[in-house]
């Protein structure tokens, strides 16, 4: 199985469904991560073409520890992403390119605007992806059965898939420790345990877990079976 990961950011993906992914590259999936933005205004003090060179090596470096596939830098401008007209068409060659069973991208209402404005083109893409639309872009036409949104700055109100990460926490931490240049500022690594054994106490004590949006699921799919928990 293919999956699609869209982060805003270097470390989003790790913070907000890193357990997930991990537990599917173990599985035998294939994992694409594409960040919109490098993250080049994420530094205290240094120079913006310097910390976008920092953060991509540093999503380098966790993404061996995740395992994925491959990484994609768009390099859009951070804190200023709109899902425009030159993204939207991006992303669609994307999802045509890779044909992901599973997409995954941040919840309509996370709240960075950078998070907002990838679900908005991430969930525009999707469904263009799957018509004769576009056709300029190139690539055929692909329908992504299963999309989910992914929780980070603010929690899902109403979670409609809920994944025990336990087995995978440990991964999940080493990863976002490699993202050295934004642990050493803000403690995301707290973004992860906070999440995580929040959602987790739903599962049992001393359980981790993702929750999660179900966004697009066609009738008849057993979820379970393709993502687990």
């Amino acid at each position: 199985m293919r999956v699609l990961v869209l982060s805003p950011h270097p470390d989003d993906d790790v913070i907000g469904c890193g357990g997930t992914l991990r537990q599917l590259v173990l599985g035998g999936a294939q994992v694409d991560v594409v960040y919109v933005t490098s993250g080049e205004n994420g530094g205290l003090g240094r120079p913006p073409e310097e910390i976008a060179t920092t953060r991509e090596t540093e999503a380098r470096q966790a993404a061996e520890v995740m395992g994925y596939a491959s990484v994609r830098f768009l390099r859009r401008p951070e804190g200023g992403l709109e899902p425009d007209t030159t993204l939207v068409p991006a992303l669609i060659g994307l999802v045509r390119e890779l044909r992901p069973a599973l997409a995954l991208l941040p919840h309509a209402r996370d709240g960075h605007v950078d998070h907002v404005a990838t679900h908005r083109a991430g969930v525009r893409a999707v469904a263009a992806a799957a018509g004769p639309w576009y056709s300029g872009v190139g690539g055929d036409p692909h329908a992504v059965p299963v999309v989910l949104g992914y929780e980070v700055w603010t929690p899902i109100e109403a979670p409609a898939l809920v994944r025990d990460v336990t087995d995978a926490h440990e991964t999940q931490v080493r990863a976002l420790e490699l993202h050295a240049s934004q642990v050493a500022d803000f403690a995301y690594e707290q973004f992860i345990a906070g999440l995580n054994s929040y959602r987790g106490a739903l599962l049992g004590r001393g359980r981790m877990a993702e929750a999660f949006d179900v966004l697009q699921l066609p009738g008849g799919l057993d979820l379970g079976a393709l993502v687990g928990g």
